[in-house]
């Protein structure tokens, strides 16, 4: 063996994640490195949502995959499992995995009537709601579906009241866009002459 394993670096053993940091690859163990140092060694579970989080931060997408599928072994309560989810979905998103990001989102609707009390949820830009009208629009098209689920951040305490006829009337101008640059980029086809 050309390197010499490293010992576990002090915000891993702090979170009790010793033997789990010895079981992974050294691929991973050199990624957790990067990111370890000023993590929060208060459980398991807040090290790899404080690691999700900087992974995201350095578009280390997969990485973030890893962790969050590494901290669901853990048992992470319903607000962790919230936060763990939201970069996941952040995650997805940017690597293309449309129908898990979305799979996410909605395992994040269903938890967010249990964790909307918690102050450290309130207020944020969720990804569940943001990634999912995104996801929704850009890549399937689905206006109509968009618009029924503005509505529903807004009764579910997602959205505020006054920011839905906007958003609603950006998805009516976005869908208009797209009718139009359909129009324009439509080329006939010349028929052949032969």
């Amino acid at each position: 063996m050309l390197f010499k394993k490293r010992d576990a670096p002090g915000s891993v053993k702090g979170a009790g994640l010793a033997k789990w940091y010895a079981g992974i690859s050294d691929q991973d163990r050199v990624r957790v490195g990067r990111y370890a140092d000023g993590i929060s060694a208060d459980s398991p579970v807040v090290f790899f949502a404080e690691a999700v989080e900087a992974a995201i931060k350095d578009g280390n997408w997969s990485f973030a995959v890893f962790l969050v599928e590494q901290a669901y072994a853990f048992g992470p309560d319903d607000p962790a499992s919230f936060q763990l989810n939201e970069g996941l979905i952040e995650a997805y998103y940017h690597l293309e995995r449309y129908e898990d990001a979305l799979a996410a989102c909605d395992a994040n609707m269903a938890l967010f009537p249990k964790v909307s009390k918690d102050p450290a949820a309130a207020g944020r830009e969720y990804m569940f709601r943001n990634r999912q009208i995104d996801i929704r629009i850009g890549v399937y098209g689905e206006y109509d579906r968009c618009q029924a689920l503005l509505e529903e951040f807004v009764g579910m305490g997602a959205m505020p009241a006054d920011e839905l006829p906007f958003r609603k009337n950006s998805l009516k101008i976005h869908r208009m866009q797209r009718v139009l640059d359909g129009v324009y980029s439509y080329t006939p086809v010349k028929e052949s002459k032969e």
